[in-house]
């Protein structure tokens, strides 16, 4: 006889609220654990989301052979159990997975780790649902209401905890934590049914496993003393650290100080905040004018490496930064002044708020390699150029990439300053080569602007370069391939050997 009848309705569709939300939760911080070593870019995005339906399909397939079978509420709960020791395992995992980073390329590297991270909790989840439907239905006549239900109340658990976690469980305990608490609440409920039915033994084990991971995780600590902040959040992983930099072939050394967005360099300086050892704020020092009693715009501040320079030059630099943790560090790590405002908040949302003119308006809006199209877009640019003085200069800190097909999407940020009227011009920061280990810096202005340090005087073919449009807001497919050609050759030359 199956026990399941003994149990009311809402218990059942309380494991369904309960596992629905436990699939987002594993998608979205499963997505995180890969963004230090893969990216946020839109194959990480897309890999993740495939693994995830696929995983969830089979689930489904198995699921719905496995409740053909008698005592499917027995079965139900080993399944529950067996995903919540899946969910723990986790970050023990990730640490491995750049194993898969040495041994392959880029994309294959990525489908491997997202595979082993994820299919197994999310094939376990997806069998519930079909689980839970056969206790539930009692009639033949009854099962595609019950189905209907079911998946209702999954999906609506699955709601709450994609905004639950984004907006607050990530950003205030990083990824580690809200993973056991989601995994620690899908197991109340089989604990309970073990301990009535009496398999204490059962029960007695699942708690020393999950006291086990738990015990783990939270008694692991950063023990690199060079680490000196890091923190998860919704937007990727922020570290500040000291780095030794070595100076050429020569032994000497250098004491710098870096910000890491997902292990992606944001802001290099001294170990003071100053002095910066990233060539594009180098240029960009170079190449801007003296600006007393001018107004400068900056549409990301990183550490705050460009604010400080164009601080020194004599702009009044307002900032507008999404997200809250950078301004934490800048004024804590890399010296930011004071008198520097910052803003947080969208930088296209932001800008609808301003109404001052500005003289030089910055764009350095990388979060890891994506660059966002919303503020990129034709109608962005020129409600930008709304805010400029006539005089004004417009800079974008993007990839090295010109030629075809990783150049595409920077071909593509040209011709749509073009079409909005402006002038422009390119400096990039190392030889035309090394486009996998270079920045370009694009300046853009009304006016005829001046010779610059480091500048392209190439020509470039912009005859079938796309505009970007709100409508149209390709830049991130047309990075696509620039940004899987720069993570992989960054992982190589930087993640896989920093200490």
């Amino acid at each position: 006889m199956n026990k399941s009848k003994v149990y009311k309705p809402s218990f059942f569709y309380t494991l369904s609220f309960i596992e629905g939300a436990s699939v987002m939760a594993t998608e979205l911080i499963g997505a995180k654990f890969l963004a230090p070593y893969f990216g946020s870019s839109l194959y990480v995005w897309s890999s993740v989301m495939a693994i995830t339906l696929g995983a969830l399909a089979l689930g489904y397939f198995y699921g719905g052979r496995l409740s053909a079978k008698t005592n499917t509420t027995y079965c139900l709960m080993l399944v529950l159990i067996a995903a919540a020791l899946f969910m723990m395992l986790m970050p023990f995992l990730v640490g491995s997975l750049f194993v898969f980073a040495k041994l392959f390329s880029l994309i294959p590297a990525l489908v491997i780790s997202g595979t082993l991270l994820l299919l197994p909790p999310v094939f376990l989840m997806g069998m519930v649902s079909p689980l839970i439907i056969k206790n539930l239905t009692t009639k033949a006549e009854d099962s595609g209401k019950r189905a209907g239900e079911v998946y209702a109340v999954s999906t609506l658990g699955g709601i709450i905890t994609t905004f639950l976690t984004g907006f607050y469980l990530i950003p205030a305990f990083g990824l580690k934590i809200p993973l056991l608490i989601f995994a620690g609440v899908q197991l109340i409920l089989p604990v309970y049914f073990l301990v009535q039915h009496k398999k204490n033994t059962s029960a007695l084990l699942v708690l020393i496993f999950t006291s086990l991971f738990s015990y783990k995780t939270w008694a692991t600590k950063n023990t690199d003393t060079d680490v000196l902040y890091s923190q998860d959040g919704l937007l990727g992983k922020v570290e500040v650290l000291n780095y030794i930099k070595r100076v050429d072939s020569s032994s000497e050394v250098l004491q710098t100080r870096m910000l890491l967005m997902n292990n992606i360099i944001q802001t290099w300086t001294g170990p003071d905040g100053q002095n910066p050892q990233l060539e594009y704020a180098r240029q960009i020092e170079d190449n801007v004018s003296e600006g007393k009693n001018k107004k400068a715009l900056l549409l990301g501040l990183g550490g705050g490496t460009v604010a400080t320079i164009l601080n020194k030059k004599g702009y009044k630099v307002t900032a507008v930064e999404l997200d809250e943790r950078m301004v934490e560090v800048a004024r804590s790590y890399f010296s930011l002044n004071k008198n520097v405002k910052v803003i947080v908040d969208d930088a296209r949302h932001g800008i609808q708020n301003l109404h001052e003119k500005y003289g030089v308006v910055m764009v350095d809006l990388f979060s890891a390699e994506v660059s966002p199209s919303h503020v990129l877009s034709k109608e962005s640019l020129e409600q930008l150029s709304l805010l400029m003085n006539k005089q004004g200069l417009l800079i974008i800190n993007t990839y090295g990439y010109l030629q075809k097909p990783a150049g595409k999407g920077n071909l593509a940020l040209i011709r749509t300053l073009k079409e909005c009227g402006f002038r422009v011009s390119v400096c990039a920061t190392d030889t035309e080569e090394k486009e996998d280990y270079r920045n370009i810096v694009i300046y853009a202005s009304q006016q005829v602007l001046p010779a610059l340090n480091q500048q392209i005087h190439e020509a470039l073919d912009l005859s079938d370069a796309a505009v970007i449009t709100d409508d149209f807001p390709a830049l991130e497919y047309l990075n696509a391939e620039a940004a899987q050609r720069w993570r992989f050759a960054y992982l190589r030359n930087f993640i896989l050997v920093r200490p």
